[in-house]
C-alpha cells in the first residue's frame, strides 16, 4: 500500500472515531455544557403524566443489537465469500469498507438524532413523575389551565431529569431501524442476489430483523419513554441514514453484480436492436453486391455484343 493511501486511511479512521465518540457523548449526556431546551407544559397535558417505568430494551442492549449483531453478520459474510484461498490481507479492504462505513453512518445517525433531541426539548410521557415539580407562581393544583414555565424539578437525579427532556425523536428507534434496515439491504445484495440456495432462508432472516426493529420501537411507547410520533420520527431518521449509507457510502448496488429486472429488460432490448440493425446492414450490403454483380454482367454482355457487331 502506498504512503498516500495509508495517510487517507488514517484520516478516515480518525474521523470515524471522532464522529462515533461525539455521538455517544451526546447520547449519554457526557458534555455538561450541552443541555436540552427547557420547555414548559400545559396543566391539561395528560401525555406527560404517565408513570416512570424501566426500559424493556435497555440502551446497552439496543447498542448491542445495533452494532455487534450487524458487525458479526458483515464479518461472517465477507469471510465466507473469500473462504477459497483465504488470506487476511484480502479481507481487510472489504471489512474496512463495509464495516467502517456502517459504523460511520451509525455515528452520523446518532449525532443528528441527539441534536434534534436537544433542540426540540420535547417532554417524555413520564416527565411529571420524574420531575416532581414545585411551582413558583402558578400551580396546576389550584385549577390553573395555562402554560406553566415557572417551576423547579425537585428530583435530585440530574441524569433522569436531562433524559426526561429528550423525547423527540426516539434514539432507540432511529438506531435499531438504521441497523436492521441496513442489514436487510446488505443481505439482499450480498447473499440473496448471489446464492439461489438462500432464496427462502434470506427472507426469513430479513423478516426476523424487521420484527426485532418493530419490537424495540413499540417497546418505547409501552415503557412510557416516548410518544408514538417520537418513534415514527426516529424510524424515518434511521431509515434515511440507512439508505444514505447504502447508496452513497458503501455503494452496495454497484459492486455486487446485482441488476434489477428493468435493467435486464433494457439490456435485452438494446442487444436485440443492435442485432437487428447489424442484420439489416448485412442485408443491404448483400443486396448492393448482388445489384453490382448484375450490372457488371450486363455491361460485359453489351460489350461482347458490340464487338461481334463490329466484326460482322
Amino acid at each position: 500500500m502506498e504512503k498516500k493511501s495509508i495517510v487517507y486511511v488514517v484520516i478516515d479512521i480518525v474521523i470515524y472515531v471522532l464522529v462515533i465518540g461525539f455521538g455517544l457523548a451526546l447520547a449519554f449526556d457526557a458534555i455538561p455544557s450541552i443541555t436540552p431546551f427547557q420547555r414548559g407544559f400545559f396543566c391539561s397535558d395528560e401525555s406527560i403524566t404517565y408513570p416512570y417505568k424501566e426500559d424493556t430494551v435497555s440502551t446497552d442492549l439496543a447498542a448491542v443489537l445495533a452494532t455487534v449483531v450487524p458487525g458479526a453478520f458483515i464479518i461472517a459474510i465477507e469471510v465466507f465469500q473469500r473462504r477459497s484461498g483465504f488470506k487476511f490481507r484480502k479481507i481487510v479492504k472489504p471489512l474496512y469498507r463495509h464495516l467502517g462505513f456502517y459504523l460511520f453512518g451509525e455515528g452520523l445517525c446518532i449525532i443528528v438524532t441527539e441534536v434534534v433531541k436537544l433542540f426540540s426539548g420535547r417532554l417524555r410521557p413520564h416527565f411529571l413523575d420524574v420531575c416532581q415539580a414545585r411551582f413558583t407562581s402558578q400551580n396546576c393544583s389550584n385549577g390553573h389551565q395555562g402554560y406553566i414555565e415557572n417551576y423547579v424539578c425537585t428530583n435530585s437525579n440530574n441524569e433522569l431529569l436531562l433524559n426526561a427532556r429528550k423525547s423527540f425523536p426516539s434514539g432507540h428507534a432511529s438506531m435499531i431501524i438504521f441497523s436492521m434496515s441496513y442489514l436487510m439491504i446488505y443481505l439482499q445484495f450480498k447473499i440473496k442476489s448471489k446464492y439461489s440456495v438462500c432464496r427462502v432462508f434470506c427472507p426469513v432472516v430479513q423478516t426476523t430483523l424487521f420484527c426485532v426493529a418493530l419490537y424495540v420501537s413499540i417497546s418505547r411507547v409501552q415503557d412510557n419513554m416516548h410518544h408514538v410520533t417520537d418513534v415514527i420520527g426516529g424510524g424515518i431518521l434511521g431509515l434515511a441514514f440507512s439508505l444514505y449509507t447504502v447508496i452513497y457510502l458503501t455503494k452496495l448496488h454497484k459492486d455486487t453484480g446485482y441488476t434489477s429486472c428493468s435493467s435486464n429488460l433494457e439490456n435485452t432490448a438494446i442487444q436485440r436492436y443492435s442485432t437487428n440493425k447489424f442484420s439489416s446492414h448485412e442485408t443491404d450490403i448483400n443486396l448492393e453486391s448482388s445489384w453490382n454483380s448484375v450490372d457488371s454482367k450486363q455491361s460485359l454482355n453489351l460489350s461482347q455484343n458490340s464487338q461481334v457487331a463490329i466484326i460482322s
